[in-house]
């Protein structure tokens, strides 16, 4: 698993936890906050997690956890050895 700094950088949701994921060869992380029912919040691109920066709080609030993964391509671990952004390898990530 990759691991990560606790020092907030550029991409960081305060208040949210920061942990390795794996997804098949690729490497990446997810950003969590909140306990209860799952809500997985996908950005596209050029988004990124931080997104989600307000969303996740009020997740959390409102008693969900939410997620929001790095996708394919965001960090360099999970940049994909074939080149493969399309939807199908999208779907299959997550």
């Amino acid at each position: 698993m990759p691991r990560f700094s606790s020092t907030p950088g550029p991409e960081a949701i305060p208040g949210a936890e920061r942990r390795g994921l794996s997804a098949g060869a690729l490497e990446s992380s997810i950003h969590e906050m909140g306990k209860g029912p799952a809500v997985l919040c996908l950005h596209g691109f050029p988004d990124s997690p931080a997104t989600f920066r307000s969303l996740l709080p009020r997740l959390a609030d409102a008693g969900f956890r939410g997620i929001a993964p790095v996708l394919r391509g965001y960090e360099p671990s999970s940049q994909p050895a074939d080149g493969d952004y399309g939807i199908r390898a999208l779907v299959d990530d997550v």
